[in-house]
């Protein structure tokens, strides 16, 4: 990879990459678990990390860095479980041999609207989460970033909070509502930057409101079919 400044740059401000390299992030991440579940953790933990760094590069060096990323956490679960299994027990003999196929569509599921929440989240949450998730007392992370206790403590508890309350609003639909507005504004070539900053993150995951902006789009010409002539 080029210069390491590269990685440190902002970009994909709204999740592209995750979804660009998500089955390679996946296959690596089952490849260095021991089950499904650390699996989807160790997935989890570096959808943080991309979006917490933004990476940039070529496209072979963004596929290699963000598999990297995956396997280090992958390995580092492994190692946690290691240290923490009770004598003769396996690490791994919990998980389910093979999970069918409604399972692994339910964690891909969770893994997708995690993804989402989190892309939603602002980037000091983003990174307070990811420390605290790795051991990191509140002290600790001060140290780390240089920021105030206060700044960690409100980072952690407004990121856990919306983070939740992000995930909870995607499943029960009132996401898809709030942007409604902004919907008809794209489908009608008015929508600005920040709008369109909002919908494109949703809309790559959202088929519903996908199919409803084509919907949007036919319904001038559909209603001046229906009208009465002038």
């Amino acid at each position: 990879m080029g210069a390491k400044s590269s990685l440190d740059r902002p970009r994909n401000p709204d999740g592209a990459l995750l979804e660009r390299f998500r089955e390679q992030m996946l296959a690596t991440a089952r490849r260095y678990s021991a089950g499904p579940h650390d699996a989807e953790d160790a997935y989890q933990r570096a959808a943080e990390i991309v979006l917490a760094r933004q990476p940039t590069g070529t496209e072979e060096e963004l596929c290699r860095w963000v598999r990297t990323t995956v396997k280090h956490e992958a390995l580092a679960i492994r190692r946690h479980q290691r240290r923490t299994a009770p004598a003769g027990d396996a690490v791994g003999d919990h998980e389910p041999a093979g999970p069918d196929i409604s399972e692994r569509a339910e964690r891909s599921e969770r893994l997708r609207l995690g993804a989402q929440a989190l892309s939603l989240l602002k980037p000091q949450e983003v990174r307070c989460l990811i420390l605290r998730a790795r051991g990191f007392s509140y002290r600790e992370i001060c140290e780390e970033t240089g920021w105030s206790y206060t700044k960690v403590n409100r980072s952690i508890t407004e990121g856990r909070r919306a983070f939740t309350e992000k995930v909870a609003s995607i499943e029960s639909g009132m996401e898809c509502s709030r942007l409604a507005p902004q919907l008809s504004a794209l489908a009608d070539g008015e929508a600005d930057a920040s709008q369109l900053s909002a919908l494109r993150p949703h809309l790559r995951n959202c088929l519903a409101c996908r199919a409803r902006l084509r919907e949007y789009r036919t319904v001038p010409s559909r209603v001046a079919g229906l009208a009465p002539p002038a």
